[in-house]
């Protein structure tokens, strides 16, 4: 008893000087914000915070399969950090598979969008001042601010368990509250805060700022449309009227400290419309469901097949690969990507667009389905060990291409051969009810009420719908003009989402 008790008193003096150390040496000066602040949390552990979080959220949410679109958001969101107050750490854009209208960052430069949000922007420079947001959030560490405020108790038991078991650092807790915190919000603070640099980078990138509040507004009408899911979102943030009075201010100072030219200031409206096209909104997973007696099917990109008991599933990190397969026997792999194109396409264009290298072609048709396919076969002849046998099998159905790719040593090509091949006769095309995203272009003499009766016919307020969703400013159409036209396509009746 009497070694417990001295360990003990050990332990509170020991605790009481580290906490007096942490309170002093933790305050230090932040770049973003020029301020003194409390931080107990090293931008060593903000980054490997960051990217175990990053795991839990592509884990929950799961990574929208559009690569051309996930290329589009990381080039802009690139081009923001290069003018940010802290662009010295990598940084991770990725659009999420979710329908609900939110961004949100982790700690360690790991930035997210959902496509719910992506689909009610009408703007690049709309989305800048969004991801600009998000980029403050990480420059002006606010969340390993929020982790140095929530945790100070848990250095306190990670001390003791060096103490008593020497044992390394646990991260398991902060990378919960790190995800919590990303999702939900950072407080009425850091999110004024956040809003504030925002405008500044989208600034200093020369996004025009006239779009910068639209997406306030939006949130100002989905206040109105969907109060529940809102609610929690909304506890941890600012009232969205004091944001957008205090935005304009923001915006002001800089226009008028810094006189710029703003017709060199760019929107970008018909780039970004171009690439939201065929966008997927409402419910849906893009990476397909596997149901419990081995079924894959997936709506969003019109296929299904049931899974042999020799094979396995894996998700996969690329941005246009649904899944990989694996024969538990042979151990061979072979991935299936898929593309969605908003006009039917050939399945000559499809290949041209996606294939490079040349090699022994073998042209099939599926026999459920009048649907050709071209395969090609590669060799890679480096030397003896890494020499690879390769089979490329590219199909087109409807507006969707497939490509599917297995890789193996010449030996195994056999194998590899017999497994493709299984794979190829068990899957069957779809057309699921999935929502998707049309962007008309306006053609001469073309008016909102035409364009509404053709796609939306049976609805009364499609006009004011689609002026309301487009933000437009009057119903008035000039010719090339992109407006967005969101299509429930499980319903009886066309209607505006």
């Amino acid at each position: 008893m009497g070694k417990i008790k001295t360990l003990s008193l050990i332990l509170i003096k020991l605790l009481s000087v580290s906490f007096f150390i942490l309170n002093v040496s933790a305050c230090a000066v932040n770049d973003a914000t020029g301020r003194s602040e409390f931080n107990i949390v090293s931008e060593e552990e903000e980054l490997r915070i960051g990217k175990d979080a990053d795991k839990v959220i592509r884990k929950q949410y799961g990574v929208y399969q559009d690569a051309s679109l996930q290329n589009y958001i990381d080039q802009i969101g690139q081009r923001l950090v290069t003018v940010s107050s802290r662009n010295d750490i990598p940084y991770y854009f990725t659009v999420v598979d979710s329908p609900i209208i939110n961004a949100f960052a982790l700690p360690g430069g790991y930035i997210y969008v959902t496509r719910g949000i992506l689909l009610n922007m009408n703007s690049e420079s709309e989305l800048a001042f969004v991801l600009g947001h998000e980029i403050a959030h990480v420059a002006a560490r606010h969340g390993a601010r929020r982790l140095s405020q929530q945790r100070g108790i848990m250095a306190a038991s990670v001390l003791a368990d060096i103490v008593f078991k020497g044992a390394a650092r646990k991260y398991e807790n902060w990378v919960n509250a790190g995800v919590g915190l990303a999702v939900m919000g950072y407080g009425r603070e850091y999110e004024f805060e956040a809003d504030e640099f925002g405008a500044i980078y989208a600034f200093n990138a020369s996004y025009h700022p006239n779009a910068y509040t639209d997406f306030f507004n939006t949130l100002l009408e989905q206040e109105k449309r969907s109060p529940t899911w809102m609610e929690g979102l909304l506890a941890s943030h600012p009232p969205t009227k004091e944001r957008i009075e205090l935005v304009e201010v923001d915006i002001e100072t800089l226009i008028e400290r810094e006189q710029p030219d703003l017709s060199t200031f760019s929107t970008n409206k018909k780039e970004f419309l171009t690439k939201i096209n065929g966008l997927v909104f409402g419910e849906g997973a893009s990476l397909g469901v596997l149901s419990k007696t081995g079924r894959y099917k997936n709506k969003f990109f019109g296929l299904e097949f049931k899974l042999k008991d020799e094979w396995d599933i894996f998700e996969t990190d690329s941005p246009d690969a649904l899944f990989t397969l694996e024969h538990i026997e042979t151990k061979q792999q072979i991935t299936l990507h898929a593309d969605y194109f908003p006009s039917a396409i050939s399945l000559k264009a499809f290949v041209d667009k996606t294939h490079s290298n040349q090699g022994k072609i073998r042209s099939m048709t599926l026999r459920q389905y009048p649907i050709k396919m071209r395969q090609f076969i590669h060799k890679y002849p480096n030397n003896k060990k890494d020499e690879q046998y390769q089979i490329q099998t590219y199909g087109v159905h409807q507006q969707f291409g497939y490509k599917i790719v297995g890789a193996t040593s010449p030996d195994d090509k056999a194998e590899l051969s017999k497994f493709v091949d299984a794979v190829l006769k068990r899957l069957t095309f779809i057309v699921g009810p999935t929502n998707r995203l049309i962007v008309h272009t306006v053609k001469k003499g073309e008016s909102l009420s035409q364009i509404a009766k053709r796609y939306i016919p049976l609805s009364e307020t499609a006009v004011e719908d689609l002026v309301s969703f487009n933000k437009l400013r009057s119903s008035n159409l000039e010719i090339g003009q992109l407006i967005k036209i969101p299509i429930e396509k499980d319903t009886k009746s066309k209607k505006a989402y």
